[in-house]
């Protein structure tokens, strides 16, 4: 995940989501076979590369497990190498994720950095952070606030479920990163038809998600009330399923944070084997002299 230094809480969130998301390559309802997902994604920054991540999740019926490393680039590099990050949990109901625990660690940057969340059987998270709260200029979050939360991975499967008939762009997930409480909220934007970008594979029809990140509790002094008084413009995500609709591929994001507007691109979707990425960017992009340009299914 993309969780380097940056503005405190909105900016790392959705970098943070980036991967989650990124992850939104489940199944129908709950998974009947185990599913091996590998994929890469790239964030840009005024047209360069800053960031890269390179995920494998394994996802059964019972059980899931996430793993994802990060490395910076170019002026981001001055922020740290990057970070390596772990969640796992089960599977339950309609593909619902409960998480058990989730690991995170900063490699380089100024000062080390590390997170591990537990989620208690009795609903509550507990979480030990390198710095602690109180030599990182923040509150700890009350025990019980983490009810009923879930890391971020689980927010971005919860979110991409792909079910016949079921809008993906909407609903709101409570979510505990071991330092912050936050919601995220996702509304519907309409279908869209993604145009040529540097970094793109996929160009073709899509459907538009509207994201927004509300803080709630484990912040800097000060940054809710900031945030509340000055809430920026929501971000952007594009969905276009695989060719026999069983997944959501979240193909571009773009995300406001205090260093301007980023944009997110999934390079490689391999599941099972099969670079499902590829060939649905060879069908939905259109040939020569074509204008029309296919319907997102429902």
């Amino acid at each position: 995940m993309l969780l380097i230094r940056d503005e405190e809480g909105y900016g790392g969130a959705m970098k943070a989501l980036i991967s989650g998301l990124a992850l939104g390559l489940v199944g129908t309802a709950a998974l009947a076979e185990p599913a091996t997902i590998e994929y890469t994604l790239s964030l840009g920054f005024l047209g360069a590369r800053v960031a890269q991540v390179e995920g494998r999740a394994e996802i059964g019926s019972e059980r899931y497990l996430i793993e994802t490393a990060s490395r910076n680039a170019g002026v981001f590099l001055a922020l740290g190498r990057g970070q390596t990050l772990r969640a796992s949990g089960r599977v339950e109901a309609e593909g619902r994720l409960a998480s058990e625990l989730f690991t995170s660690r900063a490699e380089g940057g100024f000062s080390p950095r590390s997170v591990e969340v537990k989620w208690l059987p009795d609903g509550t998270a507990e979480a030990v952070t390198v710095p602690p709260p109180e030599e990182d200029e923040r509150e700890a979050v009350p025990r019980w606030l983490t009810i009923g939360t879930v890391d971020l991975y689980a927010a971005g499967f919860s979110r991409l479920i792909r079910r016949n008939g079921v809008e993906p762009c909407a609903g709101r997930v409570q979510v505990f990163d071991g330092r912050r409480r936050y919601d995220i909220e996702i509304k519907a934007g309409g279908d869209d038809a993604l145009k040529p970008a540097a970094g793109a594979v996929y160009v073709g029809p899509a459907k538009r998600c509207l994201i927004d990140i509300h803080p709630v509790a484990g912040y800097r002094r000060g940054y809710v009330e900031k945030a509340r008084e000055h809430p920026r413009p929501s971000n952007q995500l594009w969905l276009t399923p695989t060719r026999d609709g069983r997944f959501w591929l979240p193909v571009r994001l773009e995300m406001e944070a205090w260093w301007g507007r980023g944009v997110a691109h999934l390079n490689r979707a391999v599941i099972d084997g099969s670079d499902v990425l590829t060939v649905l960017a060879q069908v939905a992009t259109p040939s020569e002299g074509d204008q029309d340009q296919p319907k997102v299914p429902r």
